[in-house]
């Protein structure tokens, strides 16, 4: 093992970090994947916050209402 092995892991929001979800809003907002509008809201809404990790950096995110 070289410690940059993908790790995908899936968590309700409240069991994430401060950190996680606020590289999550950024990530997706840097993509322009979603309106940033209420997109606070619907990440602690989030069923599942899923963050894909190479080592300690998050370089994926997504999430299912």
């Amino acid at each position: 093992m070289t410690g940059r092995e993908p790790i995908i892991r899936l968590n309700p929001p409240v069991d994430c970090s401060k950190g996680e979800r606020q590289r999550l809003r950024e990530m997706v907002l840097e993509a322009a994947e979603v309106e940033e509008a209420g997109l606070d809201g619907r990440i602690a809404r989030a069923e599942l916050l899923v963050f894909l990790r190479l080592g300690v950096a998050i370089v994926g995110v997504g999430a299912d209402r």
